[in-house]
């Protein structure tokens, strides 16, 4: 299995200074937002915004088709950190995250996920919609 960081698509991502706002899954699709800590040479990099150390933009993780799920906590039984005024609260970092052959394993706030899926991908967005 690789890791994130040997992938060419988090190319300029951290995922470990991206923030996890939320997950949801059904049988068309797992997916987990962020707030994705982008860095200079991702297509979709900004000036950070001041008091930040680089640029943070809303993503999603998606598994299309996902089976074989175990080890995944309802959101609604993890309590997420507390946030200042004007912020989204958080469920911490993506600690870990390996692919291969549509296997997929990931640690977080949201547990210690294993998975199969026909297809997944990441995308940096301005708006998260429900799928």
């Amino acid at each position: 299995m690789k890791q994130w960081n040997e992938i060419d698509i988090f190319k300029n991502v951290d995922l470990q200074d991206s923030f996890v706002i939320g997950w949801k899954c059904s049988d068309e699709t797992f997916f987990i937002d962020m707030e994705a800590s982008l860095w200079p040479g991702h297509p979709d990099y900004e000036e950070p915004n001041k008091g930040e150390h680089t640029c943070y933009k809303k993503a999603r993780l998606i598994f299309r088709s996902p089976s074989n799920i175990k080890g995944l906590f309802p959101i609604d039984q993890v309590e997420a950190n507390k946030a200042m005024e004007g912020e989204i609260p958080d469920y911490d970092t993506i600690e870990h995250f390996e692919i291969g052959n549509g296997q997929f394993h990931l640690v977080g706030a949201f547990g210690d996920v294993t998975l199969s899926a026909e297809d997944w991908t990441f995308k940096v967005t301005r708006r998260l919609r429900s799928e």
